[in-house]
Parts: C-alpha cells; sequence; structure tokens
C-alpha cells in the first residue's frame, strides 16, 4: 500500500531498520489492530516502511473482501494522520493496492522473506 506521490511521511531507514515517525507509528497501530476490528482477518507479518507498507493478511473466511479490509486500513489511518497533521480529508495514500494470493508454504516463505529484507534494499537504493 503505497503513500500518494510516494512522499516518505512514515519514517526514514538507518542502517537497515526502519525508524517511524508519529504518523508511521499509526499506521503500524491500525494495522495490528485489522485482527480485533475483523474477527476474519490475520495479519502474518507488517512493516511499515517511509512511503509504503507490507502487509500479509490471512482471511479466514469470506465475509469480508480484502478490499474492505484495506480500504478501512486506508481510512481509518488517513482520518488520524490528516487529524494530527491538520489536513482533514487530503488525500494520503494512492489509489488502490498492489495483490498477490499466497499459495502455499514456499510462496509465503518468499513474501515473508521479501517484507523482511524490504529495509535492507531500501537503504541499498537510497545510499549514495
Amino acid at each position: 500500500i503505497c503513500l500518494r506521490d510516494r512522499v516518505p511521511l512514515f519514517g526514514r531507514v538507518e542502517e537497515h531498520d526502519v525508524r517511524l515517525t508519529p504518523l508511521g507509528e499509526t499506521v503500524a497501530r491500525e494495522v495490528a489492530r485489522l485482527g480485533s476490528r475483523f474477527r476474519e482477518v490475520g495479519v502474518d507479518l507488517s512493516i511499515v516502511m517511509p512511503d509504503h507498507a507490507h502487509v500479509i493478511l490471512a482471511l479466514r473466511d469470506r465475509v469480508r473482501t480484502l478490499g474492505a479490509v484495506v480500504g478501512a486500513l486506508k481510512s481509518t489511518s488517513a482520518a488520524q494522520i490528516n487529524a494530527f497533521r491538520g489536513t482533514p480529508g487530503a488525500p494520503l495514500w494512492q489509489r488502490g493496492f498492489y495483490d498477490h494470493v499466497i499459495r502455499d508454504d514456499e510462496d509465503l516463505d518468499r513474501i515473508r522473506g521479501y517484507i523482511k529484507t524490504n529495509p535492507t534494499r531500501w537503504s541499498l537504493r537510497h545510499t549514495t
């Protein structure tokens, strides 16, 4: 899930670790809360990066669509962040999101590895 215009509002990466701003902490808190907000959703793994977030969600039944869950995350986090910034109603997130259906344990391990190493890849790309 990417921020609009990929503006790095959520933090910075230092020595391969993400240091979240209060805005990034808001997103991390809302991601963690998804499982208690939606009984049919489990959060397997997540990371908030400076300008985007990765989340592996386990949908335990088909009561809600993935779009509804991600929409709720984007809506609640945007409302809190905009209140904090004094920018009510301002667009925060890009429209849509990238999703991938994880079909087996090998795929799950690959995606988990990608998420866990995202700060290192960020450091390598953003170092001059």
